[in-house]
């Protein structure tokens, strides 16, 4: 048979592990709120469906280089030099803060992978990391367009009345499908998730060749739409 014998602790020890307890668990709820900030600063510096690949331990579907076929857009702003010239400093980065912070609401809306911006311009494209098929990435490339057209002429108008612009602004949009390659590229210390290619190259072409308020589309985007 087995006795068992109860031990009491005394006060001063129980009362030691209680505030030990309570510390950690302090410690735990200040980790996780810094964990939670964390992932949030991150995600303003990596496009979402990176981010989620990351955090769904699917390393291997941003850490390598796949040739893809991609629909890339690129957009920038005409006249933007004269524009920033114009305004000061505080202002024009109030405006691009704003600007860039609308075109990003509508590209995460449409599934598109947040590629960079580069001053006022924005690139970006459908088909990775995750996939819907060639049409619909070209269609959604598209939708996004237009509604970021629609958007800029409501913005511009409401900011020239509200006297932040002293005339309206307009974008400038190429799109164009094809294969290029996508991942990681950079050095050890620094990388980004993003397209390279000549496929890539036409679209920032196209956007640059685009008439101010319109949307130009390579030949190959056309034939999925």
């Amino acid at each position: 048979s087995f006795s068992w014998r109860v031990m009491t602790l005394p006060p001063a020890v129980i009362d030691y592990i209680i505030c030990e307890w309570r510390a950690h668990g302090r410690k735990l709820a200040e980790t996780a709120d810094q964990l939670a900030r964390a992932n949030d600063l991150v995600s303003r510096y990596v496009a979402a469906q990176v981010t989620e690949q990351i955090m769904a331990g699917n390393y291997e579907a941003v850490n390598r280089h796949d040739r893809r076929e991609l629909t890339i857009f690129f957009s920038d702003i005409k006249g933007f030099g004269a524009l920033a010239d114009r305004l000061e400093p505080e202002d024009i980065s109030e405006f691009m803060n704003d600007y860039l912070s609308e075109m990003t609401g509508i590209a995460q809306a449409h599934g598109a992978t947040i590629d960079k911006f580069i001053g006022d311009a924005v690139m970006t494209f459908f088909g990775a990391p995750r996939t819907t098929g060639d049409r619909e990435q070209a269609l959604q490339a598209v939708r996004m367009s237009i509604a970021m057209q629609r958007r800029v002429g409501e913005l511009s108008r409401k900011w020239v009345k509200e006297g932040r612009l002293d005339e309206a602004f307009h974008i400038r949009i190429g799109i164009n499908t094809g294969v290029a390659s996508v991942g990681n590229f950079g050095s050890r210390e620094r990388m980004d998730y993003t397209a390279i290619g000549r496929q890539v190259n036409l679209a920032a072409r196209l956007q640059v060749a685009c008439e101010p308020g319109g949307v130009l589309i390579s030949h190959a985007t056309w034939v999925l739409v």
